[in-house]
């Protein structure tokens, strides 16, 4: 199977507003580094570039203030507040439904083999052993991810007036909005993982239920954090998204927005 990575790309890219101007200032060579910018993208760590535009010329076997102009100049890639590194938003939200969905179709595969091998050890003449064997590793493995979960403090019962499920419900109920037949969860899991994002994690129960409700009303985010494990492991995303976001809205929604996240305890 090939190890070659790749990413999606618009047929008609070349039309867009920002790729228009580009093409217009810089010609198709500013295209060309823009596609090869996003290669590199693809290839790097947490899909981020350093902006060493030396480096990225000399790969280019282009003049570095080219290179410094796409990155810059067109609106296209956002940079870190030292302008160490820069990144595409776009790119980053294509690569996270990518990356989901690789990860589910490695799990089906996971579940495939352990399903075929089971048929293979059942069809054995020794099976009733071997399927002996497999289903005490089977009870083993669960009391082990049940003795985990319990050292987590999960085994505690979290009562209705407890922060951490009362964030669990407003999530559940912010879901339900958009999707009315979302199935009822587990909410005492879900307190468990509101927990973590709090005590481990060191985010403010307010700071959470400003993202939870930010998150729901956001076309992208709303159907791809669809739990409070999926909201901790993307929080630091989110809260980029989140502080990008003000800079879009109009002066007075800016304002206000801002003086939510002091109210939470957000501090940019």
């Amino acid at each position: 199977m090939s190890t070659i990575s790749y990413f999606s790309h618009d047929s008609n890219a070349r039309n867009s507003a920002k790729l228009i101007k580009l093409r217009m200032g810089l010609g198709l060579e500013g295209y060309a580094i823009y596609f090869m910018i996003l290669e590199r993208l693809r290839e790097a760590k947490d899909y981020k570039s350093s902006t060493d535009y030396d480096m990225l010329a000399f790969d280019f076997r282009t003049d570095s203030e080219k290179v410094k102009k796409v990155v810059e100049d067109y609106s296209l890639f956002s940079l870190s507040e030292g302008h160490d590194f820069f990144w595409s938003k776009s790119f980053d939200e294509r690569m996270t439904l990518k990356d989901e969905k690789n990860k589910r179709l490695s799990e089906a595969g996971k579940r495939g083999a352990e399903k075929r091998w089971q048929s293979k050890a059942d069809s054995h003449p020794n099976s009733q052993g071997i399927g002996a064997n497999s289903k005490k590793r089977k009870e083993k493995k669960s009391k082990v991810k049940k003795s985990i979960y319990t050292h987590d403090s999960s085994s505690q019962v979290y009562d209705t007036d407890d922060p951490n499920y009362k964030l669990a419900k407003l999530l559940f109920e912010e879901i339900k909005v958009n999707d009315p037949k979302f199935k009822q969860p587990n909410l005492q899991k879900w307190a468990n993982d509101i927990r973590l994002t709090h005590e481990r994690d060191d985010r403010s129960y307010d700071e959470i239920e400003k993202v939870i409700k930010w998150v729901q009303k956001d076309d992208f985010w709303k159907t791809n954090v669809l739990s409070p494990a999926k909201l901790r492991k993307r929080y630091s995303q989110l809260i980029m998204k989140i502080k990008d976001e003000p800079q879009q809205q109009s002066y007075t929604q800016q304002d206000d927005f801002q003086r939510q996240l002091k109210e939470a305890g957000i501090d940019f």
